[in-house]
This record gives C-alpha cells, structure tokens and sequence, in this order.
C-alpha cells in the first residue's frame, strides 16, 4: 500500500511539473518505475479520481481537476471552469454573444472559459492579465464592489492611474458609491451613452454577475453584447438568462463532492 501512495506521489509530482502536456503511459510507468501494465491500474484510478485526465486514445494524460479543487481557496480554479463549462454552452447556444467566465487570481484576472458568438470554446488555459483589469472590465469590477472596503481600498490605491477604469469615476468615495449600487443590484451593467446611429452600430455593452463560493464572490460571468442587439425584450432576456446561469453554477459550487 506505502508503494502505491509512493507511486501515485511521484507520477502527480512529475505530471504537475509540465501540467498541460501530455504524457504518455510509457512514460509515466518509468517514472513510476513500474511496468505498463501495472502503471496502467494505478493511472486508471487517478483518471478515476481526476487527478490526471485523459484527453483521448492514444494522447496521453494531463493533470486532472481534482488538485486544482483541493486547493480552491487559491488561484487555481480549472475545477471552476469544467463545473460551469456545460452551463455556459448552453447559455451561448441561447444568446449567441460573447462570454467570459473569470476569477481573481491573487488581484489579477484570471479567465477561465472565454465563448465568442457561433464559436467553440476557444480559451482552455488561464490566461492572467494585469491587476489594472480589475477597475478596467465589467467583470474585474463587479469582484472589486464586494470585497471589504479595506482591501479595496488597498487595490484603489495601488491603480494603474494611467488608465481610465470602466466606471469613469476618478474619486474614491463615488466609487465606492457606484459598488454598493453593484452589490444592491446583484450584477453590473455598463452601457454607454448613445449620441447617434453609428455609436449604436459600433457600442457594446459588457455586464457581469457574481460567482460564489463559500459564501464570497470569487468569480464572475460576463457577457458583451453590440448596442444594436441589447434592446427591448431582448435586452431583458440575456440579462435574465445570465442571471439564472450565473445562479446555477452557484448552486453547483455549494453542491458536495
């Protein structure tokens, strides 16, 4: 039993080191200094287990979701984005617009699933940016207005004042202002102002609504839609559907595992 604790330590150490790519079953049964065959028991009850995860015949395995959710209270959150995966597909199927499901990842934005209209998902990896996105998106936004104002304060201040944030609010107090009405609506949508039919052509609206976890918003679901298609019913049908996709990944995140 010590040996196969031994060994499935040493094939998840190996496997972390280049996560993303995969590794073949001869491989792994070096490195576990096994035969095929018996690497290959052991392998089947780490995919069991989602510790490694077999992206097809022949094709070789990569680390799985199980340690990425072991360890959700931290940055990683691919756990995150195969639980919402189906419940975003669907919501893109309905909708036909862009969508992006993203998390903070130690003050950065981190996007997990990113959808583009009549498209595959087309993002896989987390891809970070910069902390200044946090002020600069709908999304980074919407995370900002629910964390205690200390630690907000602590982002606002560390700004990038080079450039503008999404909301145009260069005052601390106004700002926090327009995240308690974030936080009283329960999700945030930007709208700009139209002054003719070419800004209605080419505008875009960008919204966000809260991911929760363990009773905080870690994450957020966001959507942009060109003016032109955000109106009358229509504008109310994606904010709704959004809402009620947002709410069903939430009540996955709260389901036991």
């Amino acid at each position: 039993m010590i040996q196969v604790i031994e060994r499935f330590h040493k094939l998840i150490e190996y496997v972390s080191e280049e996560p993303e790519r995969p590794h073949s079953l001869t491989e792994l049964a070096d490195v576990a200094g096994v035969s095929v065959q018996a690497c290959s028991n052991i392998i089947r009850t780490m995919v069991k287990l989602r510790y490694l995860e077999n992206i097809g015949d022949r094709k070789g395995y990569v680390l799985g979701s199980e340690l990425y959710y072991l360890t959700r209270k931290g940055p990683f959150k691919k756990y995150l984005a195969e639980l919402a995966e189906p419940y975003i597909c669907k919501l893109s199927q309905e909708i036909n617009e862009f969508l992006v499901l993203v998390a903070e990842c130690g003050g950065r934005r981190l996007e997990l699933l990113k959808l583009e209209p009549d498209s595959m998902i087309h993002v896989r990896r987390q891809n970070i940016s910069g902390t200044s996105d946090l002020f600069r998106t709908a999304t980074g936004l919407l995370m900002l207005a629910y964390k205690p104002e200390e630690e907000f304060r602590r982002f606002w201040e560390n700004r990038d004042l080079s450039i503008n944030n999404l909301a145009g609010i260069n005052e601390y107090q106004a700002m926090r202002d327009k995240c308690a009405e974030i936080v009283r609506n329960g999700y945030y949508v930007s709208e700009p102002e139209i002054m003719s039919g070419d800004d209605k052509l080419n505008g875009s609206c960008t919204m966000s609504f809260p991911i929760i976890e363990d009773g905080k918003v870690t994450g957020a679901l966001g959507s942009r839609v060109p003016m032109f298609r955000f109106e009358g019913e229509r504008r109310e049908r994606i904010i709704v559907r959004c809402i009620e996709t947002a709410a069903l990944i939430n009540a996955e995140l709260k389901k036991p595992r």
